[in-house]
Formats: structure tokens, sequence, C-alpha cells
């Protein structure tokens, strides 16, 4: 498995503003895109 970091910096765009799930566009983003052979860790900086 390959693990990646990927930091998204923004502000609002990236916050989890008014986002029942909490995860926001890169959270969601990161989400789908993980599978058995990548495993992605997201930091969202502001």
């Amino acid at each position: 498995m390959k693990d990646i970091a990927i930091c998204f910096v923004d502000n609002f765009f990236v916050n989890i503003i008014r986002d029942e799930q909490k995860l926001g566009w890169a959270g969601r983003l990161c989400s789908l895109s993980q599978n058995d052979k990548l495993e992605i860790t997201y930091y969202n900086v502001n």
C-alpha cells in the first residue's frame, strides 16, 4: 500500500463550513480516491 499526504491551503473553500459530514470538498475528494493500494492522509491548512 502506498501512503500519500496532501495539504490543502485555502480559507473557507477548504473548510467544513455547513457540512454535516465534516469533510468539505477536500475530504470528499480524498475519501473517494482511496482504495486498497492507496492510503491518503489530508490536512487542511489555513
